[in-house]
């Protein structure tokens, strides 16, 4: 197991957006691969969600749905959240 220096992080905030915790893409590009994770736009910043998102709806199309949860996702994203792309990844490892 190998200990992390928290100080060597950059600061990062997280905000609620929509009852939901996000944090700023640019916050997060040097900590976690954003790639591929739905972005909103909060404040004039982009961003993701930190968790999970609630599944809204009946699924028309399995193309356009998270990869993890299967919540419907804009077109050419494959992940609602940093932690559903995390989950997947640990999965496959």
């Amino acid at each position: 197991m190998s200990i992390v220096n928290i100080f060597a992080f950059p600061d990062f905030q997280i905000r609620r957006y929509l009852y939901n915790d996000v944090v700023r893409l640019e916050d997060m590009r040097n900590l976690v691969d954003c790639s591929h994770i739905q972005r909103y736009i909060v404040n004039g910043y982009q961003a993701v969600f930190l968790n999970r998102q609630a599944r809204t709806g009946q699924l028309k199309d399995m193309d356009n749905c998270c990869r993890t949860c299967k919540k419907m996702l804009q077109h050419s994203y494959h992940y609602c959240s940093i932690a559903c792309k995390v989950e997947l990844s640990e999965i496959i490892l």
